[in-house]
């Protein structure tokens, strides 16, 4: 599952994930995706989200899927300084942002090594 409210981050990282090989749930929105797992509990492995969104931001997101998904894995990548906040709710892995293409590679291949896919 993927998360950001910048229509263009969502795209290129939708690509990028899926050029690695997995199906991509991606949502402008937090507030959607919370409801997504609440009506249709989908099987979720990782949950990919930005900090900085209106209404909900990814630390409170990654709060609320794991209390929902106990064993879900997550990566948060922020332009600003919410390591703290991420880790306090249980983020696997804090980007800061901008993010490359290698940098997600490596954040993805750190939870999910190749071989355990």
């Amino acid at each position: 599952m993927l998360v950001d409210d910048n229509e263009q981050v969502l795209t290129v990282t939708t690509r990028i994930l899926s050029a690695m090989g997995w199906e991509v749930l991606a949502f402008p929105d937090p507030q959607v995706a919370v409801e997504i797992v609440d009506k249709i509990n989908p099987k979720i492995d990782l949950l990919f989200t930005d900090f900085n969104m209106p209404r909900m931001n990814g630390a409170e997101l990654i709060k609320i899927i794991k209390e929902k998904k106990p064993n879900i894995k997550t990566i948060c990548m922020s332009g600003l300084d919410n390591k703290k906040d991420c880790d306090s709710n249980g983020c696997n892995i804090f980007l800061s942002k901008p993010v490359g293409v290698s940098e997600i590679q490596m954040a993805v291949d750190e939870l999910f090594p190749p071989r355990s896919r």
